[in-house]
């Protein structure tokens, strides 16, 4: 038994070196795609002045981006100007307020690093739907475990498999469910059985 989970913990840790790596990868790329594309299009960057005007005109038109998609752009837009995460995210959280951009996905926080972005899209552009999308851990719960039965190990595997995405291990997220579940007037504890209204 321990064995198997050995191996499931050598799995994720090689899944996610290959993550990082290809992150990289892309990021480096994102850079001389947004290069690029600034040297053929020939923008006047003279007419963009404000953050949110140079927001909104690296905003990709034609899928999901992240706010580190969003600073590569904006560093290949004007290398001179000094670019801060806080204020991106700022931004696309006006813009979001705004009804331009729409969140997909909220980020995902490991123990010391974020594993997931959050992920955006334009308003107006089509993406296949991801399983949860931007709702919480709590609502996902309810979502999976409305009209059954199951125990609090039997609700986190029905969870994982329904395709949550969380760095928590899964007894992690057990007990963190559990306690959320126990703070929300919208499930029941019967016994080891969960249920909910």
């Amino acid at each position: 038994m321990q064995a198997f989970h050995k191996l499931r913990e050598i799995a994720r840790d090689r899944r996610e070196r290959a993550i990082v790596k290809a992150r990289e990868e892309y990021e480096a790329i994102l850079v001389r795609i947004a290069a690029l594309e600034q040297d053929l299009l020939g923008r006047d960057r003279s007419t963009i002045k404000s953050i949110y005007s140079c927001v909104e005109s690296v905003i990709p038109t034609d899928g999901p981006f992240t706010s580190g998609d969003l600073l590569l752009r904006l560093e290949a837009l004007d290398q001179r100007r000094a670019w801060h995460k806080r204020s991106v995210d700022h931004c696309i959280s006006t813009l979001r307020a705004r009804g331009v951009v729409r969140r997909l996905s909220k980020s995902r926080a490991g123990a010391a690093h974020v594993v997931a972005p959050a992920v955006y899209v334009k308003a107006g552009v089509k993406v296949d739907s991801q399983p949860f999308g931007d709702a919480s851990l709590v609502d996902v719960l309810y979502e999976v475990l409305r009209g059954k039965s199951l125990t609090l190990t039997e609700l986190t595997v029905a969870v994982m498999e329904a395709g949550y995405v969380t760095a928590m291990k899964p007894k992690a997220l057990r007990d963190h469910s559990g306690r959320a579940m126990r703070k929300d007037s919208r499930f029941h504890a019967s016994g080891e059985r969960w249920t909910c209204r």
